[in-house]
């Protein structure tokens, strides 16, 4: 099994594999998830950047925020409150069974290619 899959849009009928990264360009937004069952989130993030290499340059602050599983974070609102008319990133790590010998992790990372001036 390929660890990615690259698409234009996910079908309705789509069959969402463990360990494979899915890749789609969508509307300017270069969007990849992925669900890993493995042992820490550390590995599962290992797994998500080696599939998507692309988005190299955001690993070392999701490895960290991996520590804290159930983890979100956008741009979608400015410092002064106000809605960010050019959001340039969404991204979620959430883990179940995390009591678990081999807790499942859901990762997303989406990157708005224009207002972030394209990918590593």
């Amino acid at each position: 099994m390929k660890n990615r899959i690259d698409l234009d849009t996910i079908p309705e009928d789509f069959e969402w594999k463990d360990n494979q990264a899915v890749v789609v360009h969508e509307n300017g937004w270069f969007k990849a998830d992925m669900t890993c069952t493995t042992k820490s989130a550390k590995v599962a993030l290992n797994r998500f950047f080696k599939a998507v290499p692309e988005l190299a340059s955001w690993r070392e602050s999701s490895i960290e925020d991996g520590e804290n599983i159930n983890y979100k974070g956008n741009d979608f609102t400015l410092g002064d409150g106000s809605k960010n008319p050019i959001p340039s990133y969404v991204w979620e790590i959430g883990m179940t069974n995390a009591e678990g010998d081999y807790p499942t992790v859901y990762l997303f990372l989406n990157v708005n290619e224009k207002a972030r001036g394209g990918l590593d």
